[in-house]
């Protein structure tokens, strides 16, 4: 509206809140139309319209937009002020460099309210402006604290007894000091749910005590 007033040749010298609703009301077939999409989407907002459905080519677009409380915050809204050069509030706050390269092409009476906005209404309550706008505004908004990884759980070594169970040994002959086992009371044989031994032959070389 200010950039639009200027060109007009309206004197923006103590202009109240009041003046500027009157002069928009006097030039609003003439404002651009960043203006007339924001004011439906605030009438939507408000219960008294629909939603207004126009996409990122419509120029009034991304003055919707704030970013979220996230690691990236300040680049997203730098990227939006760039987006969105017609807010001098925003570009002040988000993006200094570009505020004050577009600040020289103004026109001298858009200077000088720009400079008397931000000196009453933005450096008299920066914290709060802030707030307002974007939320909660630490100097660098921290991440989100990593969950602490759990540390896998060690296996239990099992024991050369448990592993030797016919049960779990499954095809492995059994082994002792690297000779083969063999069970003296003979093979053991699971049928029907029953659990038999299976008597091996004698052979010579056994002795009596291992019966």
């Amino acid at each position: 509206i200010i950039a639009r007033l200027a060109e007009l040749g309206e004197d923006l010298s103590d202009l109240s809140r009041q003046d500027i609703r009157y002069l928009t009301r006097k030039y609003i077939d003439k404002l651009p139309e960043e203006y007339h999409g924001l004011v439906d989407v605030v009438r939507w907002y408000d219960g008294d319209g629909q939603h207004p459905k126009f996409g990122p080519d419509h120029p009034a677009y991304f003055y919707k937009f704030r970013a979220s409380q996230h690691e990236h915050r300040d680049l997203v809204n730098r990227l939006l002020a760039e987006l969105s050069p017609m807010d001098f509030r925003q570009l002040f706050i988000c993006h200094k460099a570009m505020f004050y390269e577009t600040y020289r092409s103004w026109a001298e009476e858009k200077r000088d309210y720009v400079a008397r906005f931000m000196a009453e209404e933005y450096a008299a309550d920066k914290e709060g402006t802030r707030e307002l706008l974007y939320g909660p505004w630490p100097s660098r908004y921290a991440p989100p604290e990593e969950k602490k990884k759990s540390k896998p759980k060690r296996r239990r070594k099992e024991s050369s007894a448990r592993r030797d169970l016919p049960q779990n040994r499954g095809n492995r002959p059994y082994k002792r000091k690297g000779k083969d086992y063999q069970n003296p009371w003979g093979e053991p044989l699971i049928k029907d749910g029953n659990y038999y031994v299976r008597q091996r032959k004698r052979h010579r070389h056994d002795r009596d005590d291992d019966d």
